[in-house]
């Protein structure tokens, strides 16, 4: 048997170029799709405020308050405070907030997240906010964000819940910050 009896004609070049560059385009829309989907943004968050500038504690907070925040809200021994890295944020309104990062610190972190804890730069002894976060979030989207709805700004709280991301809003309630509302992010 001749072998060019049995194939099948080929199909014109043209045709061909053209479910090439079809491919092509479907390969190209499908990955722009996935990744627009599987990629978390600051732009595609529901509520977005002022990151918060975390810097080494020393540089905002004097020793002697970051102890006294170490004492009040952790069991850590006197030794182990003096080799806490600590990474802290000012939060600027009526009255100045200091946020504590611990999230360095593997003693103060957990299931439930690492320790943060917040006070008021000029009252001593004044714990305005404390709970625990994971800081393992996609690089873009921020921990903690502000946002001034009133003289001591809210704060909007990030955190990775299976592949989504969800967003609570804390605002200020006279001597502590209160849960407003909590979204899922799609």
């Amino acid at each position: 048997m001749n072998r060019s009896q049995n194939s099948l004609p080929s199909p014109p070049k043209s045709w061909l170029r053209s479910l090439l560059l079809l491919k092509v385009a479907i390969a190209i829309a499908l990955l722009i799709t996935g990744l627009s989907l599987s990629s978390c943004t600051r732009q595609n968050l529901v509520l977005v405020g002022t990151p918060l500038e975390w810097k080494d504690a020393a540089t905002i907070v004097p020793q002697d308050k970051i102890v006294t925040v170490i004492q009040q809200t952790t069991l850590l021994s006197p030794a182990q405070q003096k080799a806490v890295p600590i990474r802290a944020a000012r939060l600027q309104g009526k009255e100045d907030i200091i946020f504590l990062n611990f999230s360095q610190v593997p003693d103060l972190c957990g299931k439930l997240g690492c320790l943060v804890v917040a006070y008021f730069a000029n009252r001593p002894h004044s714990l305005a906010w404390s709970t625990y976060v994971s800081p393992n979030l996609p690089k873009e989207v921020p921990l903690l964000a502000q946002v001034d709805h009133q003289s001591v700004p809210s704060l909007i709280v990030n955190q990775i819940e299976g592949t989504q991301i969800r967003q609570m809003l804390y605002t200020w309630h006279g001597s502590n910050y209160q849960l407003e509302k909590s979204l899922i992010n799609k």
